[in-house]
């Protein structure tokens, strides 16, 4: 039965609207197309992948196991429902449904991109190459699916490899900040640092609050023996960045080792409250407690890490070893 020419209207409506940015009347649309023909499978689709972008996901579910269950041979809504599947936790069966698309439709680059996306989240670096290469396939020109397919290769130790394709990515879209910071991370752990250097500062030119390039570029400094410049990347970070408690917590060690414990026990606190049983947070407070004057604490502590058993009783013994003599 072909489809009432008022559901149809609402539907292409949704789509301009979508397409435009204009989530909420692309949404009003779907749902007055499903007022009309609650059994239309489009429209259940098409809404529930904006609820998916809005993370509501029980909404989401809801239309996009509609539109399955309707249109059982419709790629795009196993690819939709395989990725909110996945993004509540449901790992498996939002890689079966992404399979399925793939299977249902092999020429969607869409699919094969949600289907990289996915392997490589669960750990299964070889099976989102393999996803990706497919989508490149596909789309040879698209430098968002050359990115991942390098990151995929990269995740597999094949760094030369990735860098090419991480190169091509930059080269088709110069702008693009996510191809820049990936070619960065994957030159830096090539050791070509100066290459590295330009790529991760290229990114932050493009997307300054970009922590991954600011922590790796901070790594780099590190690597070189530029202490003084770590730290100064380090700052940025964790000022736009609170929440970035691993690079406070190494910004807090680089002002340790500079001579600046006050600095670093600024750092150390906000670590401290929220992670108080941490071993590394309380050996660093340890230290930092001890370059204050403070040593009958600092001995507590590193004897309270001792007692714990933790893989810093080592480190713990050695410091209170040094400390004795």
């Amino acid at each position: 039965m072909n489809a009432h020419p008022e559901t149809l209207r609402l539907i292409q409506e949704g789509m301009a609207r979508h397409l435009a940015g204009d989530l909420d009347a692309a949404a009003h649309a779907y749902r007055g197309a499903l007022a009309i023909a609650p059994d239309n499978a489009t429209a259940h689709n098409n809404l529930g992948f904006i609820l998916a972008q809005r993370q509501d996901w029980q909404g989401a579910l809801e239309h996009l196991e509609q539109a399955v269950a309707l249109q059982p041979s419709m790629a795009m809504a196993h690819s939709n429902l395989g990725q909110a599947l996945a993004a509540v936790g449901r790992v498996q069966d939002g890689l079966a449904h992404l399979v399925r698309a793939t299977s249902l439709d092999p020429g969607l680059a869409q699919a094969w991109d949600n289907l990289g996306r996915i392997r490589l989240h669960t750990g299964d670096a070889s099976g989102a190459e393999s996803a990706w290469r497919q989508a490149c396939r596909l789309e040879p020109d698209d430098p968002r699916l050359l990115t991942r397919l390098g990151t995929a290769i990269a995740a597999q130790g094949r760094l030369d490899e990735a860098v090419e394709w991480l190169s091509t990515a930059t080269e088709l879209n110069p702008g693009d900040a996510d191809a820049w910071a990936q070619l960065g991370v994957t030159l830096f752990l090539r050791e070509d640092l100066g290459s590295a250097r330009r790529a991760l500062e290229r990114t932050l030119a493009l997307r300054p609050d970009d922590p991954t390039a600011r922590r790796h570029l901070a790594l780099l400094h590190v690597a070189r023996g530029e202490p003084d410049a770590a730290i100064e990347q380090l700052r940025l970070l964790v000022a736009a960045h609170p929440e970035a408690d691993d690079s406070r917590l190494d910004l807090a060690v680089l002002l340790l080792a500079r001579g600046d414990h006050r600095a670093a026990r600024d750092h150390l606190q906000p670590l401290l409250e929220a992670h108080p049983e941490d071993p590394r947070v309380r050996l660093h407070q340890a230290q930092a407690l001890r370059a204050g004057g403070e040593e009958a604490a600092a001995r507590q502590i590193l004897r309270s890490l001792l007692e714990g058993g933790s893989e810093y009783a080592q480190r713990a013994q050695e410091l209170l070893t040094r400390w004795a003599h």
